[in-house]
């Protein structure tokens, strides 16, 4: 092999070796940065017990705690609980079931707008049988906590 094949191997090795470093970099660096966000809003989610129409912020309530247990069994994380831009609303739905319903929290640096909180989802809770369903408006209606993970974590 010539001096000049060497030289223009060694360049080519040196291009592919900066180029690779680059390439690391960037990705630590957006990683690093999502990794930042995240934890910008991670906390606990407000937990908000609705009784004839009124708000109260509380700690625990066995309902959620129901409700993480139930996931846990079904292998669907519950991570919604330590993202303080959640709110879970728990109140009365009908004479047989609780609702723990997921909504967005907009206030206090979590983005979207602050003058609303969407709701993501809602479970139902049998009160008697501790039974949770998962609550759709279209086209399911309600199902098992068990159908809707199949469903939402094929």
């Amino acid at each position: 092999m010539t001096r000049s094949k060497k030289v223009k191997k060694l360049m080519k090795l040196k291009l592919v070796l900066i180029i690779s470093i680059l390439v690391i970099a960037v990705v630590v660096v957006f990683f690093g940065v999502r990794y930042q966000e995240q934890q910008k809003y991670k906390g606990t989610a407000g937990l908000i017990l609705i009784t004839n129409g009124k708000f109260e912020d509380v700690k625990s309530n066995e309902y959620v705690d129901i409700l993480k247990e139930k996931l846990k069994a079904q292998n669907v994380s519950y991570k919604w609980f330590e993202f303080r831009c959640n709110e879970f609303w728990i109140k009365q739905w009908d004479v047989q079931y609780m609702s723990v319903e997921r909504h967005g929290y907009h206030q206090d640096g979590c983005p979207g707008d602050p003058e609303s909180s969407p709701r993501y989802d809602t479970f139902l809770i049998d009160k008697n049988t501790k039974e949770v369903f998962y609550y759709n408006f279209y086209p399911e209606g309600t199902v098992t906590l068990g159908e809707w993970a199949k469903q939402m974590y094929k």
